[in-house]
This record gives structure tokens, sequence and C-alpha cells, in this order.
């Protein structure tokens, strides 16, 4: 289960390009022997840029994540690593509701570290292609089905979701 609020610290106007903020955290659900999450807590930050030339909106972001506790492994303390978070792209309009994007994600993970020890070697590069379409389905509500493919071996090589981000522009808790 993941979490994240985004704040909009800059509009874009001329060169300007809008900056985004983030804050995001992942729970501890899952188990990572199941290949169901990573039973971790996580918690992150990072920023994002965006410039439209109308029709086409480029954007980029940079983060990171902090990995909260280790794990106990045969009476040994196993902390995956903290990541590194980076992704830029590109969308298209294709009207006034629907859009097409593209982008490359890939996260940084550092090594892991045994008994506070890093582990040579244990660092991943993990880097995808990613293709979304996203719909208006109402004035602050949108629908985003996804794929992606990996790009590297760390990846995994073949993603598919969906997200449904919702604005709260002007909604409780705070009337922005």
């Amino acid at each position: 289960i993941n979490w994240a609020f985004r704040y909009a610290a800059l509009r874009e106007e001329g060169a300007i390009p809008e900056v985004t903020l983030n804050l995001n955290a992942k729970s501890d659900t899952g188990d990572e022997h199941r290949a169901l999450g990573t039973g971790d807590w996580n918690v992150g930050t990072g920023v994002s840029l965006v410039k439209t030339i109308d029709p086409v909106v480029f954007f980029g972001s940079l983060g990171y994540n902090w990995t909260l506790g280790t794990l106990e492994v045969e009476k040994m303390d196993v902390d995956p690593g903290d990541q590194i978070l980076y992704s830029m792209g590109m969308g298209f309009s294709l009207n006034d509701r629907v859009s097409f994007s593209m982008a490359m994600a890939g996260a940084a993970i550092r090594r892991t570290e045994v008994n506070g020890k890093g582990i040579r070697g244990s660092g991943l590069d993990i880097n995808s292609l990613q293709f979304t379409t996203t719909v208006q389905l109402a004035k602050r509500v949108y629908v985003e089905p996804f794929v992606g493919f990996g790009l590297t071996d760390e990846a995994a090589d073949f993603l598919v979701g969906i997200n449904v981000p919702v604005g709260l522009e002007g909604r409780f808790p705070f009337s922005f």
C-alpha cells in the first residue's frame, strides 16, 4: 500500500517549469519471500519538473526513498538499501481529456548491508520504459492505465497497472 502527497510549489510561467514537491510512504504489507511486496516501510521525498510546449509536455523527477528497519534473516540484520529514484519523459495531448505519455523510470538502489557491513555488488540499477494513457473521468478525477518493459536485468520484464489520481484542489481538509 502506497501513499503520496504532492504540492505544486511553482506554477509554470514563461521559461519557468512547474515544480511539484512530493512526500510518499509505502507500508510494510506484503511478504518478500513470496514476492508480494518487501515487508518494509519506506518513506521518501522528491521533486518533479514539468514544461509544456503545447501539445507536448516534457517532465522529469528526482527523489530519494529511505528503507526503514531491517529484516532478520537467519539471525542476521539485513538492510536492503535506500533508493535514488529518477524519471524523464514526454506526454502528448490527443484532445482535452486524453493524453498519451512515455517515460524512462529508474531506481539506483544502494547496496545491501548485513549486520551493518555493505555487500559488494549488491547494489541494483533498475530501469524500465513505461507507456501510459491518461483519461479525465471528471473535473478532478483521472484514470491512468500503464504498461512497462524492463530495460535492465534487475528490472521486471513486464509491468502493468493503473493509477487513479484525484485532485483535492479546494477540497477538505485545506482550501488551496
